[in-house]
């Protein structure tokens, strides 16, 4: 069964938006707590994320900079 892509990227945005919800109460419930730092994975876990959404902007990730559609990705065709 092949899906929509935009029905795909729907279901991505919704995934990311409940995984945000769900880290924001964590973080919320771990201050309460009285936690200061974070802890390793989480650091780096954001940081990821913050670098995605970079490149998102940049236009880096899709190869928009170079003028090709699928940034590269896939079978070659020739």
């Amino acid at each position: 069964m092949e899906m929509n892509p935009y029905a795909l990227e729907m279901l991505a945005e919704d995934r990311l938006r409940r995984a945000r919800q769900e880290a924001a109460a964590w973080a919320l419930a771990s201050r309460a707590a009285g936690r200061r730092r974070a802890a390793l994975r989480v650091r780096v876990g954001l940081l990821v994320i913050r670098a995605g959404r970079w490149l998102r902007r940049s236009g880096v990730a899709a190869g928009r900079r170079h003028g090709v559609a699928g940034g590269g990705l896939g079978p070659k065709v020739a």
